[in-house]
């Protein structure tokens, strides 16, 4: 009877195989990774654009968060903290970029973001010699 039961549902579960298939195409076509600009970039937003075309090491931002109002502040501090863009994945959309936490200069951490999470960059100015 068993046996009979599971020929029964086999067409269901056959369904249910399609339809996540179906759902992870199209969670893949919504993926940044499917879309190129004319930069060569797999991603699609503006964030993802900027990241593009930053320079590794050199470039410097502050992050703004989707959905939140006010840039990143790890510091604790009345200023955002200043990211240094360090790398950019156009294939997962990740951005990767270290910042100064209160170990010093020596011992930077790291933040590794989906680009598609941020709302707005703003060019942190570089800082001051010696620091």
């Amino acid at each position: 009877m068993s046996h009979n039961r599971k020929k029964e549902l086999s067409p269901d579960f056959d369904g249910l195989n399609n339809l996540i298939e179906l759902l992870a195409l199209k969670r893949k076509k919504k993926h940044c990774c499917h879309h190129h600009d004319n930069r060569g970039a797999a991603c699609e937003g503006c964030a993802c654009s900027v990241l593009a075309g930053a320079r590794p090491r050199v470039d410097r931002f502050f992050i703004l968060p989707e959905g939140s109002t006010n840039f990143i502040n790890l510091q604790g501090a009345g200023n955002p903290t200043d990211f240094l863009f360090i790398a950019f994945n156009d294939e997962t959309c990740c951005a990767t970029f270290e910042f100064q936490s209160t170990g010093g200069p020596q011992n930077p951490n790291r933040l590794i973001i989906d680009c598609r999470c941020i709302c707005g960059l703003s060019p942190a100015s570089p800082p001051p010699p010696g620091t």
